[in-house]
């Protein structure tokens, strides 16, 4: 194959280990990507290949260390299923596993890194919190109070943990009072949101107490007081 023109090729070096971490054809849109030799992530791979990208694609470390924070965790898990396996990140494929052989989608890795992000800085948010409310109770004439700790929902956490099947049944009797709480609240809110629309939530009130019906001429399947 002959040489490419600069304008053709990609090349990324690392700033402290002088080592070069990525290469690019841009002609065809495919690479690799090259985990520098002090790289802890080395213990699962090497290098990683890529496809429909005619840069760096985001979700990899300019620094040649791999997958940022606790990315290292996916690479463990394939590793530990796979044994030796080659991981390639695609722009455009479908993520899918063909023998020893990971093909990720990138925006499936993106996706996977931000919710990852979301937890790990919910928690330190939790974690510093609770540090802070700790050293007031004991020691209030030298720590403030600490501000507001509520920790900002992140969407689908509720889906994720009702999904697993034990999740019901490990819930506790707090759990229990705050879900009975609010779950006729809810409904209510959702069955007025959606009046006008196709729904098969029907929200009425019948002699002053609010009744959820599964469709306008269903039987009652819920009375709040």
């Amino acid at each position: 194959m002959g040489k490419l023109a600069k304008s053709d090729s990609y090349a990324l070096q690392s700033t402290t280990s002088k080592e070069v971490v990525c290469r690019i054809n841009r002609k065809t849109k495919t690479g690799a990507y090259f985990l520098i030799k002090t790289a802890r992530q080395r213990d699962y791979l090497d290098r990683i290949s890529l496809s429909g990208f005619t840069s760096l694609p985001s979700g990899l470390r300019r620094d040649g260390n791999g997958l940022p924070s606790s990315g290292y965790l996916l690479l463990k898990h394939l590793s530990e299923t796979l044994g030796k396996f080659e991981l390639v990140i695609d722009g455009n494929a479908v993520s899918s596993l063909d023998g020893k052989r990971a093909i990720l989608n990138h925006d499936d890795l993106r996706s996977l890194l931000r919710t990852m992000r979301t937890i790990k800085a919910q928690r330190f948010r939790e974690i510093k919190g609770t540090v802070e409310s700790f050293l007031h109770s004991h020691f209030p004439a030298k720590f403030d109070e600490p501000e507001d700790t509520d920790v900002e929902y992140r969407p689908n956490a509720i889906a994720e943990v009702l999904k697993k099947q034990q999740a019901l049944d490990k819930l506790s009797k707090d759990d229990v009072e705050a879900l009975g709480g609010l779950f006729p609240e809810f409904i209510k809110n959702m069955a007025l949101r959606d009046q006008g629309k196709r729904s098969s939530l029907f929200y009425r009130t019948a002699r002053g107490r609010p009744r959820l019906y599964t469709s306008r001429k269903s039987s009652r399947i819920l009375t709040a007081s």
